[in-house]
């Protein structure tokens, strides 16, 4: 049986902290305060029952939050109206944070800390069984159409490398003018997408602006 894994996240033994690491132009001296992620979902926001207060008109009042989830950190945004950013990127539903990763929030900065994040080998949380077409997430069958298991088995060959539009059209519509199936190809990515967080937020698949889409993998 010819089967494709990726690395699964890993273990945990202390709670990872949260930074705020700049202030905004109402505060007179920087001051980082930090935050421990200990519990299964922190809120971050206006709202003055947030767990982490962010106290400007650029935060909406429930504006993100960070999941324990299969022992990692996913921050979730909750369809803010100025987005939340990782790395300068603003995120799409939810990502999965690694060590160092930085927040934004409006006018705040925020840094994540999690020094103990690493990759334990031997453990896999996406499986693709290409003899029987079918796919498992930390051991559970993910049901897929036939368009995303041809997609997923696409993106898998070459985790954490983007793959061009112009590749998914030609690999998995047999189209040579990735225009056609433009629609086509957004659609199954979003229910692919949807399938696997679902299953694990750690796999996730991520777009590339005008280029096309790659899927999270951590080595």
């Amino acid at each position: 049986m010819e089967v494709l894994e990726t690395l699964m996240p890993p273990s945990v033994d202390a709670p990872a902290t949260l930074v705020l690491k700049t202030v905004t132009e109402h505060e007179q001296q920087p001051q980082d305060r930090v935050f421990v992620l200990d519990q299964e979902v922190t809120r971050l926001g206006r709202a003055a029952d947030s767990d982490v207060v962010l106290d400007d008109p650029q935060v909406s009042r429930r504006h993100a939050q960070i999941e324990l989830k299969y022992q990692r950190c996913v921050l979730r945004d909750l369809n803010s109206r100025n987005g939340t950013f990782v790395n300068g990127r603003c995120i799409d539903g939810s990502a999965v944070l690694s060590n160092k990763d930085l927040i934004t929030i409006g006018p705040f900065r925020l840094q994540f800390l999690d020094p103990e994040g690493t990759v334990v080998k031997g453990q896999h949380a996406l499986k693709i069984d290409h003899e029987h077409g079918e796919v498992f997430v930390r051991g559970e069958k993910v049901a897929l159409t036939p368009k995303e298991y041809d997609l997923l088995r696409l993106l898998a060959a070459r985790p954490g490398v983007v793959v061009e539009r112009s590749e998914i059209a030609m690999q998995v519509w047999h189209e040579e003018k990735p225009g056609l199936v433009r629609q086509a190809i957004d659609t199954t990515v979003t229910n692919l997408r949807k399938k696997l967080e679902q299953a694990d937020p750690s796999v996730q698949i991520m777009a590339v602006r005008e280029r096309g889409y790659r899927l999270l993998s951590r080595t």
